[in-house]
């Protein structure tokens, strides 16, 4: 029934906003301060069979090599602007929780994680292996199933429950950016008869004090990241693109 519906996902979203305050606390940083209307954008890339290839046989997934290369450019960029360097930041990932007897099921089996991303390790191997564990427990934990039900219901939610959900994901010290990874289709388009060479994704910022976010999208055999901020707070994006692309490179370079 609609009413007692209503009030099971009006709990759950309570609980994730529970769950939300005793997440992982994101260190207060550069990256989080206020924002204006205007944007800065940067773009690194790399290849998806290098990206496989760069998985090694600990159990990684692509997007851990995702999120390790993205972990790895911040903690560039940190240094590179002389900010200290946190043990961790905190990522809202969202990631596929999808089970091995699920892979033929039509639908989306997606939650919106909240991952630390270990830029005070130095080490890109050492990187990967954290990542890789963090990102394997998170898919079992509470988290995963509160964020993946709330998402399920956003779409018919009333706006009380999605103001719930809202409040809950904005809060500026429960996480520092967006580290978004959409596979996209391996094969070629074309626009006009010209063949479309790559594809650059733009993931907006959060008005909460979030003046950085990392969009990833796979595409006819490439992985092209595209990275947005505050035209202000990042002025120095062409830099924080080549901090990304060199660390993206080192993690490639593992293999």
């Amino acid at each position: 029934m609609p009413r007692d519906t209503a009030g099971r996902v009006m709990k759950t979203a309570e609980a994730f906003a529970g769950l939300a305050a005793r997440g992982p606390a994101a260190p207060q940083t550069f990256l989080n301060q206020g924002i204006g209307r205007d944007r800065r954008i940067g773009f690194a890339k790399t290849g998806l069979e290098a990206l496989k290839a760069a998985k090694g046989s600990g159990g990684a997934t692509v997007n851990d090599v995702i999120l390790a290369a993205a972990t790895g450019g911040l903690r560039r960029t940190f240094e590179r602007r002389g900010e200290s360097v946190p043990q961790h930041l905190v990522g809202l990932v969202p990631m596929s929780i999808r089970r091995a007897d699920e892979q033929t099921e039509l639908g989306n089996r997606i939650a919106t994680l909240m991952c630390p991303l270990p830029v005070g390790e130095a080490d890109a191997a050492r990187r990967l292996d954290l990542v890789r564990a963090e990102t394997a427990r998170l898919k079992q934990s509470e988290q995963a199933r509160a964020t993946s039900l709330i998402i399920e219901a956003t779409g018919w939610a009333p706006p009380t429950i999605n103001r719930v959900l809202s409040d809950a994901m904005a809060r500026p010290l429960t996480w520092n950016l967006v580290v978004s990874n959409v596979p996209g289709p391996q094969m070629a388009f074309y626009l006009l008869g010209r063949r479309a060479r790559e594809v650059y994704p733009f993931v907006p910022l959060s008005p909460q004090g979030h003046a950085l976010s990392i969009g990833v999208v796979s595409f006819d055999g490439g992985v092209f990241f595209g990275l947005a901020g505050d035209r202000d707070v990042i002025a120095d994006m062409d830099d924080v693109a080549a901090d990304l692309q060199a660390a993206l490179d080192e993690q490639l370079a593992l293999t």
